[in-house]
């Protein structure tokens, strides 16, 4: 059931996998495919993996999907390299170019991640918060979280809230790069519950969406021993419609 699955989600999420991570194969790999006249070598390797991203129509909407994609190259070598030296080339960021026609469809990301996962991560705890923690005394920090989480204790209810899809529609940073905003319009759907005595089984009582909701992030760059990270110290957002009660 739901209960379970998301456990079992939030229990890989938050084991330790570094053994695993460890094992992991990693994406650059080359291999020599032909030897010159003059001894040179042709290479062709895999490197870093790139985002890349489709545009799609769903029902009238476009869309756009991220996934991921080998980068590519092909380049003449004095040596033959083996995956360890091309490996080692690749994270001291000494790889030769992509090829010149690569340029017709690949352009250098302009997308601050770090952002957009700091975004991304503060959706899954808000859908954690409001199934998991509604009776818990503990705060998010945030009032437009803790407001929710509030109303849900307050009736004996809790969520399973679902974030289908984020449109990023802006991004305001500081003159000194210490502080910015985002704004994003974020679709979710949500099943209200009544509680029950092992806090993960209630019954079904209300429904709501697909719904939309602005929501703005405030963040700011914090720097620790010369590190530097940004963190969220405030959300605002519109309210979701009321629920369809049964």
């Amino acid at each position: 059931n739901y209960s379970q699955d998301l456990g079992t989600i939030l229990g890989a999420a938050n084991a330790d996998n570094s053994a695993y991570n460890a094992d992991q194969t990693v994406a650059a790999l080359v291999a020599d495919i032909a030897t010159g006249s003059d001894s040179t070598i042709l290479e062709l390797g895999t490197g870093n993996i790139y985002d890349i991203y489709a545009t799609f129509p769903i029902n009238g909407k476009l869309y756009v999907a991220r996934g991921a994609a080998y980068s590519a190259y092909e380049f003449p070598s004095k040596t033959r390299l083996n995956d360890t030296q091309w490996q080692q080339m690749v994270t001291d960021a000494k790889e030769p170019s992509v090829p010149a026609w690569t340029s017709t469809f690949m352009a250098k990301s302009m997308v601050n991640t770090d952002l957009v996962q700091l975004v991304h991560a503060l959706q899954g705890d808000i859908t954690r918060t409001l199934w998991l923690d509604p009776k818990a005394d503990t705060s998010t920090g945030f009032a437009y979280i803790d407001n929710q989480k509030a109303a849900l204790k307050a009736a004996d209810e809790y969520e399973g809230r679902q974030i289908i899809d984020t449109s990023f529609i802006a991004l305001n940073t500081s003159a000194d790069g210490k502080t910015a905003t985002i704004k994003t319009r974020e679709t979710w759907q949500g099943t209200l519950y009544k509680s029950s005595a092992d806090g993960c089984s209630g019954t079904v009582i209300g429904q709501r969406g697909p719904y939309d909701v602005m929501v703005t992030y405030t963040l700011k760059l914090q720097t620790t021993n010369n590190y530097s990270n940004w963190i969220i110290t405030d959300v605002t957002g519109t309210d979701a419609p009321a629920w369809k009660k049964k």
